[in-house]
């Protein structure tokens, strides 16, 4: 994402409407924008996304300058500020002050030392304005550099979270941390982690950039994640489109062209309601400076964006959207009739930058037709209507008859469900994978040590058993953990000679306090020698890599460019097997090397193909490092393994190591 750690923070939540329910005014309104400004409220888009290093209300490190010691005036004042607007908060807490931070110089993006701090934040400020913000969202796009930790450490800081708002108001909700673009990959492995209970609404941000808008490529990624919930059980969980837009800064991107890619992408979100699609909000409300997404200009303004929400909030307020239009290479959708009318609406532009020319079996008319700021004019006659369809929408009142060319899709239901302690237990485990890797990893016939991390929310010391099952086998951990406390651990794992390699699953669950932990099942990796694995786009992709100087970026769960290298530490010297979902766009070519000095190349794979899994051998390499060179036209990597095959490793001493931290550091 291009954007500042301040200006990424001021994301903004769209909610979309049940299927078959108008749209609302107040806290059904599936309007939103990312942070309040003064008259913000005239738009009629109630919900604001704010906090985490972009204002004050949801500002852990500002709230909360020395462990214990908040002050509450900053998050006091903004909410008092905009109250009278009628705007409705949905906070993000975030980031770690540096009093809490495990970052080697203090930084904000880095987990918190002691999980319990975050929760006791969440806590103390539910309950402050419980009654007031029943919306409460776990940092900001932790999937890429806003968040400096493992994929476990940020489902850990969920849970925390979640656990600290479920103390401090009981009726609160709960926002998965609102993901940069759809991430597929980063959300499994959060679900792998135990995560699904611990929140009530999934939140992501799927921008595009470019001067057009493209509704299919939109709709897949919302659907991608609906699909991923519904594969982990959470089929009635809504999603938040918390941050969308469109800058003035970027080439073409004129205030004529974000105003129209403004309604043109709300109004198909409008459409994605049975994909549980349930809020937008628009990134953001000011240009600040740059980058140029805001409603209003850096001089205060109000830049043509601005109008043009306001206007489609006008013309859709109090609406069903019923459905997406045939219109041949138009875009139309229709919306049913408010309360005591008759008519519908229709609203229809040309995708792209040219005209389309449209006709649609609607008699009745002339109609007349709004523009994006509500200026009439008349189109289509008696025996149907027929328009020539400009990129900027327009509103066209229809007869109720039209309501039969809408294409509507199965609906289904959607609801943030009150959280409950006894699906939501404020005591909750955890397995950590080792450092370096994804998964946890055993070598059949090698005894493992795997770090079981067991947080305990309640206001009462808690004791009992954690229980790993694997492959028939059953591994106890008896715990006890002070109150508001994480106790840690390393449990012994093993897997007997001979077992098969591949993908194992390690079924984690137990009673501790007299509650009955969340149980999930996480993967596991059974292999032949210790692994390094990593998903790109990840905090432990970023620390293998190593900048060349060639040109090179992110996107979700993938890295491209042109030429990047990846340093492996070399655990046992001996093969290497490789697996590496590789390829470029378009299929052009690329290519894998490797190297032991990062100077001399050995090819090891190439290929002309779109990114797809490949596999690949190194005969030895020596103790050190292994360098992995990636180079081609607009090359893709999703993720990488290797598994380092060598001589038997001299069985680990499984002294029971055991750390309690109640206010100390985790060790990382």
């Amino acid at each position: 994402m291009r954007r500042t750690l301040e200006l990424a923070a001021l994301a903004a939540l769209l909610c979309l409407p049940a299927p078959a329910a108008p749209i609302g005014e107040g806290a059904d309104s599936p309007f939103g924008i990312v942070c309040p400004w003064p008259d913000v409220g005239a738009i009629g888009a109630p919900w604001i996304r704010c906090g985490a290093g972009a204002t004050q209300l949801g500002n852990w490190p500002v709230l909360e300058p020395e462990r214990g010691k908040y002050d509450w005036g900053p998050a006091d004042d903004e909410f008092r500020a905009w109250q009278d607007e009628g705007l409705i908060f949905a906070p993000i807490l975030g980031y770690t002050p540096a009093w809490a931070s495990t970052g080697p110089k203090s930084e904000a993006s880095y987990p918190p030392s002691d999980l319990a701090d975050f929760a006791r934040f969440a806590e103390a400020i539910s309950r402050r304005f419980a009654g007031r913000i029943a919306t409460w969202e776990c940092w900001n796009e932790p999937n890429i550099e806003f968040f400096a930790g493992t994929i476990a450490e940020f489902a850990d800081l969920q849970k925390a979270m979640a656990v600290g708002v479920l103390r401090g108001d009981p009726e609160a909700r709960v926002l998965f941390g609102g993901l940069a673009g759809a991430d597929v990959p980063f959300l499994e492995r959060c679900y792998e982690q135990g995560v699904g209970p611990y929140f009530d609404i999934m939140a992501m941000h799927p921008y595009q950039w470019g001067t057009t808008f493209n509704d299919g490529w939109f709709t897949t990624k919302v659907s991608s994640i609906r699909d991923a919930l519904d594969r982990w059980g959470d089929r009635s969980k809504p999603i938040w489109l918390n941050e969308l837009g469109w800058s003035t800064g970027d080439a073409g991107v004129t205030e004529d062209v974000q105003a129209r890619l403004l309604v043109q992408c709300y109004v198909t979100a409008l459409g994605l309601g049975h994909l549980g699609a349930e809020r937008a909000f628009w990134f953001c409300v000011k240009d600040w400076g740059g980058p140029g997404y805001g409603l209003y200009g850096d001089d205060g303004k109000k830049k043509r964006a601005f109008w043009s929400y306001k206007h489609m909030i006008i013309e859709v307020r109090g609406r069903e959207c019923l459905g997406r239009v045939e219109a041949g290479d138009a875009r139309a959708y229709l919306f049913g009739p408010r309360e005591g009318q008759e008519t519908i609406l229709l609203v229809a532009w040309a995708p792209g930058t040219d005209a389309v020319d449209v006709s649609l079996p609607i008699a009745g008319g002339p109609f007349e037709a709004r523009d994006l700021l509500g200026e009439a004019r008349q189109v289509g006659s008696t025996d149907g209507l027929a328009l020539t369809a400009l990129p900027d929408p327009v509103y066209i009142d229809v007869p109720a008859s039209a309501a039969t060319l809408a294409q509507r899709p199965e609906p289904r239901e959607f609801s943030a469900s009150k959280p409950d302690p006894g699906t939501r237990p404020l005591i909750w485990a955890s397995v950590h994978p080792p450092p370096g890797t994804e998964h946890v990893w055993l070598v059949p016939g090698e005894p493992r040590e795997v770090d079981l991390r067991v947080f305990n929310g309640t206001d009462q010391a808690a004791s009992g058993e954690v229980v790993l099952e694997l492959g028939g086998q059953a591994f106890w951990a008896h715990v006890d953990v002070p109150s508001m406390s994480l106790d840690r651990q390393w449990v012994a794992l093993s897997v007997p000679e001979g077992s098969p390699e591949g993908m194992s699953e390690l079924r984690v669950s137990g009673r501790v306090g007299g509650i009955d932990l969340a149980a999930y099942a996480t993967p596991i990796r059974v292999a032949a020698g210790p692994v390094v694995e990593f998903l790109a786009n990840s905090h432990l992709e970023r620390s293998l890599y190593v900048q060349p100087g060639a040109s090179c970026g992110l996107s979700e769960s993938r890295r491209f460019g042109s030429e990047w290298v990846y340093k492996l530490p070399v655990a046992r010297p001996g093969r290497v097997d490789l697996t590496i979902t590789v390829g470029a766009h378009n299929g052009r070519p690329w290519s894998v090397s490797w190297s032991q000095d990062g100077a001399t190349w050995t090819p090891l794979l190439s290929g002309q193909s779109w990114p797809e899994p490949r596999t690949a051998a190194i005969a030895h390499v020596d103790a050190g490092d292994l360098y992995l060179q990636c180079k081609g036209q607009d090359q893709q990597v999703d993720r990488v393994m290797a598994v380092f095959v060598g001589p038997a490793a001299s069985p680990p001493s499984l002294a029971s190591r055991r750390t309690r931290y109640v206010h100390g550091p985790v060790d990382r």
